[in-house]
């Protein structure tokens, strides 16, 4: 058996306990077309997209980017007919505003010459007949694959975790060992302080009872520990200007009864 992080289909954000019924009934499924077919009524395109995503149809479709590619593709060919006659314009082909200038649509005339009284107004559905009518593209093949940063961010946005790498794997090695670890800053006592590797996951700016900023941080260690810490206005008006959420940082915290402290912070 290869080596492999498996999650179950409900764990996926955005998947429900109805859309699992649906998907596990029709099992097994020969391909992603196959899948398209007999889905339930529950697994609707929005369900779709997270699957794709999250990797659920690696074994039929090796090429995930292109297999996210073509969903879209299949997607837009589905409502390519669907335009709705809304707010003076034709909403064209995928949802997109249609381009064509009504305006200047001939007007129609009489046998005798004279403009009929009732004309004729944008057609409600984009169709061939349309002078903008585009049909859309074949879908184009992708040969790449996702590169690291590219698949942590889908892994995060679908599971809330990193499983094929996290972004310390780009850092120096022997710098992020020589950090704390989760189990260091938990047993650290007040006074402590700690050389952190962290990436910054959130962060807010209030006021202390003084008036004076100071900012509240939410980090993730390099080994996955959820570090809180407060930088006060001496130190948060140091380090604001290079705070950025997803950025990673080198930082000493200190330990106080009342969490960890923010001493020093620069990116990684």
């Amino acid at each position: 058996m290869s080596e492999a992080v498996r999650y179950g289909l409900t764990d996926i954000k955005g998947i429900g306990e109805a859309a699992f019924d649906a998907i596990a009934e029709g099992r097994p499924y020969a391909s992603f077309d196959d899948f398209l077919e007999r889905r339930g009524p529950k697994c609707d395109s929005g369900v779709i997209d997270k699957l794709v995503m999250a990797g659920a149809f690696d074994s039929l479709e090796p090429n995930r980017k292109e297999l996210m590619a073509r969903w879209e593709w299949i997607k837009r060919k589905a409502t390519e007919n669907l335009c709705r006659w809304r707010d003076e314009r034709i909403i064209g082909p995928g949802g997109l505003p249609c381009t064509r200038d009504w305006s200047d649509v001939p007007v129609e005339l009489k046998r005798d010459g004279t403009p009929k009284k009732s004309q004729k107004g944008p057609p409600k559905k984009c169709t061939r007949g349309c002078w903008k009518y585009e049909q859309i593209p074949d879908p184009q093949s992708v040969d790449e694959w996702f590169d690291k940063a590219e698949l942590r961010e889908i892994e995060m946005e679908m599971f809330g975790v990193y499983l094929s790498s996290t972004p310390f794997a780009d850092l120096d090695q022997l710098d992020v060992r020589a950090c704390a670890t989760a189990l260091d800053l938990e047993s650290s006592d007040n006074g402590e302080e700690a050389l952190v590797c962290v990436q910054l996951t959130t962060f807010s700016e209030r006021p202390d009872r003084t008036g004076r900023k100071m900012g509240f941080l939410n980090f993730l260690t390099h080994d996955g520990y959820k570090l809180r810490a407060v930088a006060f206005n001496k130190e948060w008006v140091k380090i604001q200007g290079d705070i950025f959420a997803k950025r990673l940082y080198w930082g000493m915290v200190r330990k106080s009864d009342r969490g960890w402290q923010v001493v020093g912070l620069r990116p990684a």
